[in-house]
């Protein structure tokens, strides 16, 4: 099997290997241009690193086992390599199971299962990256005829890999000798401004500087009354607030923490008015950095789910009237 796949221009990259007909993971890799660092290998996941230039992400792959003792053991794996990823994370394959009744069809659906395979997930960070052109994944014919249809496989990422690769997305492919559908996740990067264009952006934070309102006033009434250069306006003297009045918050916020615990460590062998007062200065300058500190990061996690919720509704493709799936665009 290794030398059917060299032929075919792919090198293995991790291989488990199937207990008779059943389980088995395969990784291989075609493009030369792509470093990839093994960091897991158990029976039911691969886990690895690739990189590509000076970027990073990571993928696993997952073949769960249909005994559900068994498919625990995968969900203490998958927690455990979770602590060990920082960074863009990918995991897809065949998870056995089902988040929800709607992925059901024809068969029963357990509640006490997808909870757990729901809580596995909520741990790691991870959520379903959805998929395109079928419901389900996984079709099996039962007694009667009856048709059993499941969304077994299927593609969870966490926040850090949508924000890589914010046009990314899984087709579910035609079956062929399995009763499984194969997935084809495609992978767009998203494009990285170059250095000394990065796009300005207003942040919120700088509001609570009694400085900068009259930063803002000063700049408008220069570009007055051309809105355009008003806003270009503030645009530059807000960038050059920011460095030199504003400063890294980060920055200010380890320093009052240094500052406070040198004042405190004083302060217990002994007692010193002048420190008392500095120890309550130094609180309210820290609790004022840490409320800013708390609008960048609610501002920063707002901008990333926009473009997870574009991403979410972004149209692919299309069905035709005929049945067909088309990606094609017409114009009208």
């Amino acid at each position: 099997m290794k030398s059917f796949w060299n032929n075919l221009g792919y090198q293995g990259v991790g291989i488990v290997e199937a207990n008779s007909h059943s389980g088995g993971i395969w990784v291989l890799c075609s493009n030369s241009n792509i470093s990839v660092r093994v960091l897991d290998v158990v029976d039911q996941c691969i886990s690895f690193e690739i990189t590509m230039g000076n970027t990073s992400s990571y993928r696993s792959a997952v073949y769960a086992n249909p005994h559900i003792h068994r498919r625990k053991e995968l969900w203490g794996d998958l927690t455990r390599i979770a602590n060990m990823i920082h960074g863009p994370w990918i995991v897809l394959g065949d998870f056995n199971d089902v988040l929800l009744q709607s992925e059901v069809r024809g068969g029963q659906f357990r509640l006490a299962r997808a909870e757990q395979f729901a809580e596995t997930l909520e741990d790691c960070g991870l959520f379903d990256m959805g998929a395109i052109r079928r419901r389900f994944t996984w079709y099996r014919k039962v007694k009667g005829g009856v048709q059993v249809a499941k969304k077994l496989d299927r593609a969870v990422i966490n926040q850090d890999w949508r924000l890589m690769f914010p046009e990314a997305y899984t087709e579910v492919l035609a079956r062929l000798h399995s009763d499984h559908c194969p997935l084809f996740t495609r992978c767009k990067m998203a494009k990285r401004a170059t250095k000394g264009h990065r796009p300005f952006r207003f942040q919120a934070v700088w509001m609570t500087h009694p400085l900068f309102r009259n930063v803002v006033d000063t700049a408008w009434n220069r570009g007055a009354p051309d809105v355009v250069k008003c806003l270009l306006e503030v645009q530059k003297d807000a960038t050059s607030f920011n460095k030199k009045v504003f400063g890294n918050i980060f920055v200010k916020k380890r320093e009052l923490e240094r500052l406070l615990n040198d004042v405190q460590i004083t302060l217990e062998s002994r007692e010193d008015q002048q420190l008392r007062i500095k120890e309550q200065v130094l609180h309210q300058e820290l609790n004022a950095v840490l409320l800013q500190e708390e609008l960048l990061w609610y501002q920063k996690s707002r901008e990333q789910w926009t473009v997870i919720r574009r991403k979410r509704n972004k149209i692919h493709g299309l069905f035709l009237e005929d049945g067909s799936w088309t990606t094609e665009t017409t114009t009208l």
